[in-house]
């Protein structure tokens, strides 16, 4: 499924964001886990590069008559280099909270993003020290009122 939107222009490139959802299934035993990728995309105004990129991955549990609620857990957000600071990661981050906010939200990220997902709601739940460095894993509660988003 794909499903495009236009969004307003900056620096008179006019923007297109598309969502693509793919899904596939895990069956372990008596449990079926679904597992669907949504990837939003906004690309330049002739629709051929994309400037920023996102990846949600939400993954729901059968298990007999029960089913999980939604783990919510955003894998990717990235936008390219010449694009940054023009508020597209602003508008897909605020897209996904839109779109999850009956859900939290997870996602791991480094120290230097703690700010730009602490403005969307995201709090630190802990975090891990490696090799590379230390990566916090963070958390945004479900949003029962809409416009919080």
């Amino acid at each position: 499924m794909i499903i495009v939107t236009f969004i307003s222009s900056n620096n008179n490139i006019m923007l297109v964001l598309a969502m693509v959802v793919s899904r596939y299934s895990i069956i372990k035993e008596k449990n079926v886990k679904v597992i669907e990728n949504h990837s939003y995309k906004i690309y330049d105004d002739e629709g051929i590069n994309i400037l920023a990129y996102a990846l949600v991955r939400v993954t729901v549990t059968y298990h007999q008559d029960e089913i999980s609620k939604p783990d919510v857990y955003l894998h990717y957000l990235n936008v390219s280099r010449d694009y940054r600071r023009h508020g597209l990661g602003t508008h897909l981050l605020r897209t996904i909270c839109s779109d999850w906010c009956a859900y939290p939200i997870e996602v791991r990220t480094q120290a230097e993003n703690l700010p730009f997902f602490e403005q969307f709601g995201f709090v630190i739940k802990d975090r891990n020290d490696a090799e590379g460095g230390s990566y916090y894993r963070l958390v945004r509660p479900p949003q029962l009122d809409r416009d919080d988003v």
